[in-house]
């Protein structure tokens, strides 16, 4: 048919929610490379309020070179331009290292409501204090970090979820945590 004098790109004219919900179930790299497909798309990408950072994410020559791996995460979540609600760092192999700090320090300024950091190598990662200043939080979900809230802590009101794997935290402070999170509805320790 004879498209002439049509608008033919029906996905842009879709409203923002219908397309984040298409773009969130491609892979990271399928979502930034939609930004070569128009002006419109240039920096739709930025706007998604997840970023799921997986094995899917790190294939190939990622997975090999640390460094072009955290320079290729800083250079999303620089360019990333709406709040983050969920952020998710969970690629087999991952190390504890201080270069996750700073992405912690991100999400927590950006309306974090669901934050998963599945360590696979390493030591414990000592999560940084960032994160317990995040009071949107409705799930937490981590794997080999130590858990040493700042003095000032007082719970994260709104948690929902809460999953604890290989942790490195004393009986007072995990029963603090706990107690403190009134709306607690799943606690898996492991």
């Amino acid at each position: 048919k004879n498209m002439r004098g049509l608008n033919s790109d029906i996905i842009s004219n879709l409203p923002d929610n219908i397309l984040e919900k298409i773009l969130m179930r491609l892979s990271i790299q399928e979502v930034v490379s939609t930004s070569v497909l128009s002006k419109t798309w240039r920096y739709t990408w930025t706007r998604l309020s997840q970023l799921v950072l997986d094995d899917t994410f790190c294939k190939g020559v990622l997975k090999k070179e640390k460094n072009k791996l955290m320079m290729t995460i800083y250079h999303i979540m620089l360019f990333h331009r709406a709040p983050i609600v969920k952020f998710s760092l969970c690629f087999s192999g991952l190390e504890s290292c201080p270069e996750i700090d700073p992405l912690i320090l991100i999400v927590s300024n950006n309306e974090i409501q669901e934050f998963i950091l599945l360590i696979w190598k390493g030591e414990p990662y000592k999560l940084p204090s960032s994160l317990f200043s995040c009071q949107q939080l409705k799930r937490v979900n981590l794997r080999c970090c130590m858990i040493k809230p700042p003095p000032a802590f007082k719970g994260f009101k709104k948690l929902l979820s809460l999953e604890l794997r290989e942790i490195v935290i004393t009986g007072d402070v995990l029963s603090s945590l706990i107690s403190s999170c009134r709306l607690l509805e799943r606690l898996t320790v492991g």
